[in-house]
Order: structure tokens, then C-alpha cells, then sequence
């Protein structure tokens, strides 16, 4: 599966921020594993990236770059 992992101070505690791709989801974790929440599967479409800004926000990146052809309609999504 594929993700991206962060180790940082949210909440005021280490915390595992997982961006996990195949679910288009952030997960949460503590440091030591235990489940704290989870959030995007309704909402996200193409997570990449996940960071905290100095406001404690958690900001996920997406990537929805579309590609056309110069003789189709069809849009394909590339990342």
C-alpha cells in the first residue's frame, strides 16, 4: 500500500500522521500505534503529501493534474 508517513507534535503530543493513498484518507495515530482518528475518505481524491503548519492544521496535498488529447473529449488524471 502505498503512503506517506509523518512524525510530528500534534495536539500537543507525538503523533503518526499516515496519508494513506489507496484509502484516500489521513489517519492518526499515537506514537506508540494506538488509533486517534481518521478523516478524508468522503472528501479526498488524490492525497500525495501531509504536513502540520505551525497552527497545528493538519494540510494534506492533493494532485489533480488532467491531461487531454488534441483529438479527445476524455480527460485522464496524471501524478
Amino acid at each position: 500500500m502505498q503512503m506517506c508517513i509523518l512524525l510530528c507534535y500534534w495536539a500537543n503530543k507525538m503523533m503518526m500522521i499516515i496519508c494513506a493513498l489507496l484509502f484516500n484518507q489521513v489517519q492518526i495515530f499515537t506514537r506508540d500505534g494506538a488509533f486517534v482518528r481518521k478523516f478524508g475518505a468522503t472528501v479526498l481524491q488524490h492525497p500525495r503529501g501531509v504536513t502540520v503548519d505551525f497552527r497545528g492544521r493538519i494540510v494534506v496535498v492533493e494532485c489533480k493534474v488532467r491531461l487531454a488529447g488534441k483529438n479527445s473529449s476524455e480527460m485522464t488524471f496524471v501524478c
